[in-house]
Protein backbone atom coordinates (compact mmCIF):
# COMPACT_ATOMS: atom_id res chain seq x y z
CA UNK A 1 0.00 0.00 0.00
CA UNK A 2 1.59 3.22 -1.08
CA UNK A 3 0.95 6.54 -1.63
CA UNK A 4 0.98 8.18 1.99
CA UNK A 5 2.14 12.04 1.75
CA UNK A 6 3.13 13.61 4.92
CA UNK A 7 3.86 17.88 4.24
CA UNK A 8 5.88 19.54 6.89
CA UNK A 9 6.09 23.27 7.12
CA UNK A 10 9.24 24.12 8.86
CA UNK A 11 9.77 27.04 11.31
CA UNK A 12 7.37 29.23 11.64
CA UNK A 13 4.19 28.97 9.04
CA UNK A 14 4.18 32.48 9.04
CA UNK A 15 7.63 33.55 8.99
CA UNK A 16 8.94 30.46 6.50
CA UNK A 17 8.79 30.60 2.49
CA UNK A 18 9.30 27.07 1.99
CA UNK A 19 8.04 23.96 2.78
CA UNK A 20 9.01 20.48 2.39
CA UNK A 21 6.89 17.35 0.89
CA UNK A 22 8.09 13.44 2.91
CA UNK A 23 6.46 10.50 0.95
CA UNK A 24 6.68 7.57 2.72
CA UNK A 25 5.71 4.15 1.86
CA UNK A 26 3.81 2.11 3.90
CA UNK A 27 3.52 -1.91 3.24
CA UNK A 28 0.85 -3.80 4.85
CA UNK A 29 1.81 -7.63 5.56
CA UNK A 30 -1.66 -8.73 5.39
CA UNK A 31 -4.13 -11.63 4.10
CA UNK A 32 -5.75 -8.88 1.28
CA UNK A 33 -7.07 -11.29 -1.04
CA UNK A 34 -10.96 -10.86 0.23
CA UNK A 35 -12.63 -7.69 -0.65
CA UNK A 36 -13.54 -7.41 2.04
CA UNK A 37 -10.68 -8.08 4.41
CA UNK A 38 -8.81 -5.48 1.87
CA UNK A 39 -11.25 -2.35 2.98
CA UNK A 40 -11.38 -3.19 6.48
CA UNK A 41 -7.41 -2.76 6.73
CA UNK A 42 -8.00 0.09 4.55
CA UNK A 43 -10.31 1.80 6.96
CA UNK A 44 -8.53 0.76 10.08
CA UNK A 45 -5.06 2.23 8.35
CA UNK A 46 -6.52 5.29 7.42
CA UNK A 47 -8.46 5.61 10.94
CA UNK A 48 -4.51 5.51 12.57
CA UNK A 49 -3.66 8.96 10.24
CA UNK A 50 -4.44 11.83 12.15
CA UNK A 51 -6.13 14.77 10.39
CA UNK A 52 -5.00 17.47 12.72
CA UNK A 53 -2.11 19.22 12.51
CA UNK A 54 1.51 17.66 14.54
CA UNK A 55 3.26 20.07 16.36
CA UNK A 56 6.65 19.20 16.01
CA UNK A 57 9.59 20.35 18.22
CA UNK A 58 13.38 19.77 16.99
CA UNK A 59 16.21 21.29 18.16
CA UNK A 60 16.78 23.54 15.30
CA UNK A 61 13.02 24.96 15.97
CA UNK A 62 9.65 24.33 15.66
CA UNK A 63 7.81 22.88 13.18
CA UNK A 64 4.18 21.82 12.37
CA UNK A 65 3.26 18.84 9.67
CA UNK A 66 -0.31 17.80 7.76
CA UNK A 67 -0.53 14.22 7.41
CA UNK A 68 -2.90 13.58 4.09
CA UNK A 69 -4.13 10.24 1.89
CA UNK A 70 -3.33 10.62 -1.11
CA UNK A 71 -4.36 7.02 -2.37
CA UNK A 72 -4.48 3.79 -1.38
CA UNK A 73 -4.29 0.64 -3.42
CA UNK A 74 -3.87 -3.06 -2.93
CA UNK A 75 -0.62 -3.77 -5.14
CA UNK A 76 1.24 -2.77 -8.10
CA UNK A 77 -1.10 -1.90 -11.11
CA UNK A 78 -0.58 -5.18 -13.63
CA UNK A 79 2.25 -4.73 -16.13
CA UNK A 80 0.84 -4.45 -19.80
CA UNK A 81 1.44 -6.75 -22.47
CA UNK A 82 3.96 -5.77 -24.92
CA UNK A 83 3.61 -5.15 -27.90
CA UNK A 84 5.70 -5.51 -31.77
CA UNK A 85 6.11 -1.78 -32.63
CA UNK A 86 6.97 -1.64 -36.22
CA UNK A 87 10.20 0.59 -36.63
CA UNK A 88 11.57 2.08 -39.62
CA UNK A 89 14.68 0.31 -40.17
CA UNK A 90 15.66 0.70 -44.08
CA UNK A 91 17.32 -2.56 -44.69
CA UNK A 92 15.76 -6.36 -43.66
CA UNK A 93 18.10 -8.89 -41.90
CA UNK A 94 16.80 -11.86 -42.20
CA UNK A 95 12.43 -13.20 -42.01
CA UNK A 96 11.63 -15.40 -39.30
CA UNK A 97 8.61 -16.78 -37.97
CA UNK A 98 7.52 -15.66 -34.27
CA UNK A 99 4.40 -17.47 -32.64
CA UNK A 100 2.13 -17.96 -35.89
CA UNK A 101 2.95 -14.53 -37.76
CA UNK A 102 5.70 -14.28 -39.23
CA UNK A 103 8.12 -10.88 -39.06
CA UNK A 104 11.00 -9.11 -40.31
CA UNK A 105 14.30 -9.18 -38.33
CA UNK A 106 15.91 -5.76 -38.81
CA UNK A 107 19.72 -5.17 -38.27
CA UNK A 108 19.05 -2.66 -35.29
CA UNK A 109 15.76 -4.36 -34.04
CA UNK A 110 12.46 -6.37 -35.02
CA UNK A 111 9.24 -5.01 -36.06
CA UNK A 112 5.77 -7.45 -37.00
CA UNK A 113 3.17 -7.51 -39.08
CA UNK A 114 0.67 -8.34 -36.47
CA UNK A 115 -0.36 -5.85 -33.87
CA UNK A 116 -0.91 -9.25 -31.79
CA UNK A 117 1.44 -9.20 -28.51
CA UNK A 118 4.43 -11.46 -30.31
CA UNK A 119 4.82 -15.04 -28.77
CA UNK A 120 7.90 -16.43 -27.45
CA UNK A 121 7.94 -20.39 -29.13
CA UNK A 122 7.43 -23.08 -26.46
CA UNK A 123 9.83 -24.40 -24.05
CA UNK A 124 11.32 -27.72 -24.87
CA UNK A 125 11.41 -30.21 -22.83
CA UNK A 126 13.18 -34.17 -23.06
CA UNK A 127 10.21 -35.60 -23.98
CA UNK A 128 11.65 -39.16 -25.08
CA UNK A 129 13.45 -39.31 -21.86
CA UNK A 130 9.96 -38.73 -20.30
CA UNK A 131 8.70 -41.59 -22.27
CA UNK A 132 11.69 -43.89 -21.59
CA UNK A 133 11.07 -43.15 -17.56
CA UNK A 134 7.30 -44.48 -18.17
CA UNK A 135 9.06 -47.39 -19.56
CA UNK A 136 11.21 -47.80 -16.41
CA UNK A 137 8.29 -47.48 -14.43
CA UNK A 138 6.75 -50.69 -15.77
CA UNK A 139 6.85 -53.66 -13.64
CA UNK A 140 8.96 -56.75 -15.16
CA UNK A 141 8.53 -60.37 -14.72
CA UNK A 142 11.40 -61.94 -11.59
CA UNK A 143 14.39 -62.32 -13.02
CA UNK A 144 14.48 -59.31 -15.76
CA UNK A 145 16.02 -56.97 -15.34
CA UNK A 146 14.92 -53.20 -17.20
CA UNK A 147 17.89 -50.87 -17.53
CA UNK A 148 18.31 -46.96 -19.67
CA UNK A 149 20.93 -46.76 -22.17
CA UNK A 150 22.52 -44.24 -23.59
CA UNK A 151 24.80 -44.68 -26.65
CA UNK A 152 26.65 -42.32 -28.55
CA UNK A 153 27.80 -42.97 -32.01
CA UNK A 154 31.03 -41.64 -33.62
CA UNK A 155 30.14 -41.92 -36.86
CA UNK A 156 26.53 -40.60 -37.08
CA UNK A 157 27.40 -38.16 -34.46
CA UNK A 158 24.25 -39.00 -32.56
CA UNK A 159 23.43 -40.43 -29.25
CA UNK A 160 20.75 -43.72 -29.54
CA UNK A 161 18.82 -43.75 -25.77
CA UNK A 162 16.14 -46.65 -25.48
CA UNK A 163 15.65 -48.97 -22.19
CA UNK A 164 17.00 -52.50 -22.45
CA UNK A 165 15.20 -55.74 -20.73
CA UNK A 166 17.43 -58.81 -20.29
CA UNK A 167 17.03 -61.68 -18.36
CA UNK A 168 19.94 -61.75 -14.93
CA UNK A 169 22.92 -62.78 -16.06
CA UNK A 170 23.39 -61.13 -19.53
CA UNK A 171 25.73 -58.61 -19.77
CA UNK A 172 24.34 -56.36 -22.68
CA UNK A 173 27.42 -54.17 -23.14
CA UNK A 174 29.45 -56.96 -24.51
CA UNK A 175 26.60 -59.15 -25.93
CA UNK A 176 26.91 -59.76 -29.40
CA UNK A 177 25.97 -62.82 -31.91
CA UNK A 178 27.23 -66.74 -31.12
CA UNK A 179 26.74 -66.12 -26.97
CA UNK A 180 24.30 -67.53 -25.62
CA UNK A 181 21.11 -65.25 -24.53
CA UNK A 182 18.67 -62.18 -25.82
CA UNK A 183 17.67 -59.59 -24.62
CA UNK A 184 14.95 -57.05 -25.99
CA UNK A 185 15.23 -52.73 -26.62
CA UNK A 186 12.43 -50.47 -26.48
CA UNK A 187 13.11 -47.36 -28.42
CA UNK A 188 10.83 -44.49 -28.83
CA UNK A 189 9.88 -43.47 -32.88
CA UNK A 190 11.28 -40.55 -34.43
CA UNK A 191 7.88 -39.00 -34.11
CA UNK A 192 8.35 -39.29 -30.74
CA UNK A 193 4.98 -40.62 -29.94
CA UNK A 194 4.85 -44.44 -29.73
CA UNK A 195 7.60 -47.25 -28.73
CA UNK A 196 9.37 -49.60 -31.12
CA UNK A 197 10.55 -53.17 -29.75
CA UNK A 198 13.35 -54.76 -31.02
CA UNK A 199 15.09 -58.33 -30.04
CA UNK A 200 18.83 -58.88 -30.14
CA UNK A 201 19.19 -62.75 -29.93
CA UNK A 202 22.34 -65.40 -30.27
CA UNK A 203 21.71 -65.80 -34.01
CA UNK A 204 19.24 -63.00 -35.25
CA UNK A 205 18.12 -59.23 -34.83
CA UNK A 206 15.01 -57.93 -35.47
CA UNK A 207 12.46 -55.43 -35.05
CA UNK A 208 9.01 -56.75 -33.80
CA UNK A 209 6.64 -56.41 -36.68
CA UNK A 210 3.48 -57.18 -38.46
CA UNK A 211 2.46 -57.77 -41.75
CA UNK A 212 5.92 -56.54 -42.52
CA UNK A 213 5.28 -53.25 -40.74
CA UNK A 214 7.30 -52.26 -37.58
CA UNK A 215 4.63 -52.27 -34.64
CA UNK A 216 3.69 -48.89 -33.19
CA UNK A 217 3.03 -49.68 -29.27
CA UNK A 218 1.24 -46.59 -27.54
CA UNK A 219 1.26 -47.58 -24.18
CA UNK A 220 4.75 -48.21 -22.08
CA UNK A 221 3.08 -51.22 -20.67
CA UNK A 222 1.93 -53.04 -23.82
CA UNK A 223 5.58 -52.65 -25.09
CA UNK A 224 7.12 -53.91 -21.94
CA UNK A 225 5.14 -56.64 -22.03
CA UNK A 226 5.62 -57.36 -25.93
CA UNK A 227 9.65 -57.18 -25.03
CA UNK A 228 9.39 -59.65 -21.88
CA UNK A 229 6.93 -62.15 -24.39
CA UNK A 230 10.04 -62.39 -27.02
CA UNK A 231 12.72 -62.45 -24.65
CA UNK A 232 11.06 -65.54 -23.17
CA UNK A 233 9.94 -67.11 -26.62
CA UNK A 234 13.97 -66.96 -27.51
CA UNK A 235 15.03 -68.23 -23.90
CA UNK A 236 12.24 -71.22 -24.59
CA UNK A 237 14.54 -71.77 -28.71
CA UNK A 238 17.72 -72.15 -26.77
CA UNK A 239 16.58 -74.68 -23.84
CA UNK A 240 15.10 -76.88 -26.62
CA UNK A 241 17.97 -76.73 -29.10
CA UNK A 242 15.87 -75.48 -31.84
Amino acid sequence: MTGHAVTAAIGDPARSRRTYTVTARITVHADLADPFARVAVFRALVDQLTAAPLDLDTPFGAASARVGLVTAVSGPPAAKSKRCVRRPHPRPYKARTVGCRRSTVYDGGRSCRSPIPCRRPPVTHDHVGVMLDALLSAEVPGGYASVRRDRYDVVLDHTFRDVTISPVGVDVATFTFGIPGVYAHICVDSGGDTYTVGVFATDVAYNVQSAGHVVAFTTALDAVACAVGEVRRHLFRQERGW
